[in-house]
């Protein structure tokens, strides 16, 4: 993850990927869930109505349901999900310079505090 609440702070970080199915925020919600800050951690895979049970699978297999949810969606004609941090886990390759831009364009929108490319 991009940003980590300070050990002091009980606020909940919010992430989002875009293009989810098997993706990051599943995997990093898996890889800190012994650690106190992974208990700090949620997170919202945004893709596609129809990839919704596969996350939800995975999400459930990885035993991090309790903190990731999937929120169906098209990252090209919605707006992103309100969120702390966006990523966007193995997408950008598939598109052309025009739409690479439009999707960073929107990552990088001052309501969100961080973004990353996956």
């Amino acid at each position: 993850m991009v940003a980590r609440p300070g050990p002091s702070s009980q606020r909940t970080v919010s992430s989002s990927n875009q293009g989810q199915a098997l993706g990051p925020i599943v995997d990093r919600m898996t890889a800190l869930s012994g650690a106190a800050v992974g208990q700090l951690l949620a997170g919202i895979g945004f893709d596609l109505a129809e990839v919704g049970p596969i996350f939800e699978e995975y999400a459930e297999t990885n035993r991090v349901s309790d903190r990731v949810r999937f929120e169906p969606g098209d990252f090209f004609t919605q707006a992103l999900p309100r969120v702390d941090v966006i990523t966007m886990g193995h997408i950008l390759h598939d598109w052309d310079l025009k739409n690479k831009k439009m999707l960073v364009s929107k990552a990088r929108a001052p309501e969100f505090k961080a973004w990353m490319n996956a």
